[in-house]
């Protein structure tokens, strides 16, 4: 026996009612009441709750399908039709950090972005010691990243596909575990671990 709450004339009251249960979807109990066979107010909510978990359950599934598992953080970029995932912020043994990140085009045409100001124009910002890191240079002023696009900058993203830019940049101290991440043309990653 089983208590089942029923509303009569405005106020609730418990009575016992024999149940037996049946096997339900993903592990939920569906309770079928005596009385007349049919299903009693305590069963229409747990078949409720259940089909509202699925409901729930399967949207957050298609949700984590469209990100891939590597994206730290993600932020549609001033681009239209391409969104920035953040996909790595890693301390490396040469005293820089390396950071990896993602142009995807989110459209079924192609879309061409400027690609070489905007990974120059990338920065980290430490918040302990207040201190903006540029990217890291050779001797001849070129980038230690990406070395993506055109004779003027210009990359091509096909549609529905992603290109994938690494830059470095000097390390803060080994003290600062985390970093403010500014990649140009996207909202600021703010508070993003750094990984060893």
């Amino acid at each position: 026996m089983e208590p089942a709450v029923h509303a009569m004339d405005g106020t609730a009251r418990y009575e016992e009612v024999e149940s037996e249960t049946h096997p339900g979807v993903y592990g939920c109990e569906v309770s079928q009441g005596s009385e007349r066979g049919g299903f009693k107010m305590a069963s229409k909510v747990t078949v409720g709750l259940a089909v509202m978990a699925l409901v729930i359950c399967s949207r957050a599934a298609v949700v984590e399908a469209q990100k891939p598992t590597d994206v730290i953080e993600s932020a549609d970029s001033e681009w239209s039709g391409v969104r920035t995932e953040l996909v790595e912020v890693k301390r490396m043994s040469d005293n820089t950090i390396r950071v990896r990140w993602r142009w995807r085009n989110t459209t079924n045409k192609p879309i061409s972005i400027h690609v070489r100001v905007e990974i120059e124009d990338t920065y980290l910002l430490d918040p302990v010691n207040k201190k903006k890191h540029l990217v890291v240079t050779d001797v001849k002023g070129h980038v230690i990243g990406s070395h993506i696009g055109d004779i003027l900058g210009n990359e091509e993203i096909a549609a529905n596909q992603a290109i994938m830019v690494w830059v470095r940049f000097p390390a803060p101290p080994a003290s600062v575990g985390k970093v403010s991440v500014v990649i140009a043309r996207t909202p600021p990653f703010e508070d993003v671990a750094i990984s060893k």
